[in-house]
Formats: structure tokens, C-alpha cells, sequence
């Protein structure tokens, strides 16, 4: 589908990460500021407003996608004071097409979303999401509940 003038311009007007190269093309736009909405990861949409939430590695709302309606909806998993920013995790700990699975998340988020995050979680909290996906992948291999 072809976007109108409006949203043509709003797209545009997203960033795009060093690794797509030095000047924005829609690939590189697309693909920094996309969501996976199915569990196969195969599928990936770009959300107007959703995908402008920023990154913190402590976030105070997730993203939920219906694919019934394909719809998207934000939530808050914590209180969130008045005034206070809405923000998201772009942490993936499972290997994917992305890197190695020594990369560590504040490595992953300077290549793959061109900043770096100064919260001083980004590594403890990507390694403990890579200890969980490691234990769950052991299990499976062994077939055994964890």
C-alpha cells in the first residue's frame, strides 16, 4: 500500500542506524524501527507512534501485537508518575540474525539501533535474558521441564 503525503513524511522522518549506511534509505528506516508481531519472528511491522518509544533497558510499558486485529497495544507493566516518558526495551537475547550470542546489549543497540544506552543495566540485564533463553533452549534439547 502506498502512504499518503502525511505519513510518507512521517516515516522519513524516523532514524536509521549506521549499519543500514550513511544516508537513510526505507530499508534501513524499516528495519531499525520495526516490531516482530509473531512469535516465528517473521513477520514485522512499523507502528507510527508505538515504534517512536524509546529504549530503556528498565522499561515501564510493553508492546503486545493482536493479530486477529492487527492491531498493536502499549502497556504499562509498572505505576508510571505523571509526566514520566513511556519507554520500551529493544533487548532481543536470543540468537538471531543479529550477532553472535556473545554480543553484549549495549554493543547490539550502538550496531543495530545506532546509540548507546548510558542506563548502566544494559549488560547484567541482557545477560540474565541470556542465561534464561540458554537454561529453556538446554531443557528442550533434553526435553526436560525447567
Amino acid at each position: 500500500a502506498k502512504l499518503d503525503r502525511t505519513n510518507t513524511d512521517i516515516f522519513w522522518s524516523f532514524g536509521a542506524a549506521p549499519v543500514y549506511g550513511e544516508a537513510p534509505t526505507a530499508q534501513g528506516i524499516f528495519w531499525t524501527n520495526c516490531i516482530d508481531v509473531d512469535p516465528d519472528k517473521t513477520g514485522a511491522c512499523m507502528f507510527m507512534l508505538t515504534c517512536r518509544l524509546n529504549h530503556n533497558c528498565i522499561p515501564n510499558v510493553r508492546w503486545t501485537f493482536d493479530a486477529k486485529k492487527q492491531q498493536i497495544y502499549t502497556r504499562a507493566i509498572r505505576d508510571i508518575a505523571q509526566g514520566e516518558e513511556l519507554f520500551v526495551t529493544y533487548k532481543r537475547p536470543e540468537p538471531d540474525g543479529h550477532g553472535d550470542e556473545d554480543m553484549t546489549l549495549s554493543k547490539y543497540l550502538k550496531e543495530w539501533f545506532g546509540f548507546e544506552c548510558l542506563c548502566g543495566h544494559c549488560d547484567e540485564v541482557w545477560e540474565a535474558a541470556l542465561a534464561q533463553h540458554q537454561a529453556v533452549a538446554a531443557a528442550a534439547a533434553q526435553q526436560r521441564p525447567i
